[in-house]
């Protein structure tokens, strides 16, 4: 028997406020923690549909700061996943969610080779 989920990241759609302080927001209405984040890059969706611009942040040191804040039609429970556990997921094609694939490549790539948190490169 299959277990089915949805795994993605925080997103929000700007207007025109900070892409940091979105991200930040975001992340504390959709799982009630509060981080430490670091802009890691920007995607495109689809150069030939859309001109959006998604910005993409990786969160440390989690703080559970409350509740969460959802909108009516939002049902989101929080998952604190390793990266190991992640690399998994996206190889055995858990993950579906073509912008939250793009992130977590991203934070994959920056965790392991490119990461200056707490001053040196982790993996």
């Amino acid at each position: 028997m299959s277990i089915l989920f949805k795994l993605k990241f925080p997103l929000a759609i700007l207007k025109l406020a900070d892409p940091q302080e979105a991200a930040l927001r975001e992340l504390k209405e959709e799982t009630g923690y509060g981080a430490k984040i670091i802009k890691i890059g920007t995607y495109t969706p689809d150069y030939t549909m859309f001109e959006q611009q998604g910005n993409l942040f990786v969160a440390y040191d989690l703080v559970n700061e409350g509740n969460q804040k959802l909108g009516s039609m939002e049902l989101i429970e929080p998952a604190i996943l390793t990266v190991r556990e992640i690399m998994k997921l996206l190889s055995d094609g858990k993950i579906l969610n073509a912008s939250s694939i793009v992130a977590f490549y991203w934070a994959i790539d920056f965790h392991l080779n490119r990461n200056l948190h707490n001053g040196k490169t982790s993996k």
